[in-house]
């Protein structure tokens, strides 16, 4: 799988937790970029990150190992990103 397919499918999950839980229907223009904080430019909280984690692990049919949730990993976008690109089986 490409990084460019990764980050559309990432950015495409981070925007749907953010639409469906906040109510927002302008979503679409929403810019994520890789130094983007998750917790800080977007407001997601403890119960949509652990909402976020379940569509990413179902989106990319991996599992988060427990020693690996932590807030270095799922903070930042470009962290999430290189944990799901060297996580795929």
């Amino acid at each position: 799988m490409t990084t460019t397919n990764v980050d559309a499918r990432l950015q495409h999950l981070i925007c749907e937790v953010i639409r469906i839980n906040q109510n927002r229907d302008v979503v679409s223009e929403l810019v994520v970029e890789q130094e983007c904080d998750l917790i800080d430019d977007f407001g997601l909280d403890s119960l949509l990150m652990v909402q976020l984690i379940v569509e990413i692990e179902s989106e990319f049919d991996l599992e988060f190992d427990l020693a690996d949730l932590n807030m270095d990993v799922l903070r930042k976008y470009h962290n999430l990103r290189k944990y799901i690109i060297s996580h795929q089986g």
